[in-house]
């Protein structure tokens, strides 16, 4: 590998495939996602099992799992996600801050609790 070449790891996003804020959320994401660091795996997929989550936490919050094997959930997983895209890195300078003030996760599983209902938006099913 050339020194001047960066070797980007593979974070893997679990999500909820039968979520339509969910599924555009990846949309957004693989567009902005250049270097081709995420892999979106539907919790709905018999993929998803290998990763040693059970169904309902999958279904209660996003999950990822970095290169290295770190597993995160909620908020984390969101920073280290948009982490990986350096379009989004001063969303995830706010973010950052929201979570060491200890409002990440109870932002995140509200957002996380109503995501079916946020979903419900024109154009989109």
């Amino acid at each position: 590998m050339n020194s001047k070449e960066v070797k980007h790891e593979k974070t893997t996003v679990l999500y909820d495939d039968d979520c339509p804020v969910c599924r555009l959320s990846k949309e957004v994401a693989l567009r902005f996602d250049r270097t081709d660091t995420l892999e979106f795996v539907g919790i709905s997929s018999e993929k998803s099992s290998s990763f040693g989550f059970d169904k309902d936490v999958l279904n209660a919050r996003i999950h990822a799992v970095s290169g290295d094997g770190t597993k995160t959930s909620g908020m984390k997983s969101v920073i280290l996600i948009l982490q990986r895209i350096p379009a989004f890195i001063p969303v995830v300078i706010g973010l950052k801050l929201i979570d060491i003030i200890g409002l990440g996760d109870i932002c995140y599983d509200l957002f996380a609790r109503n995501r079916y209902i946020l979903g419900l938006t024109p154009g989109h099913r």
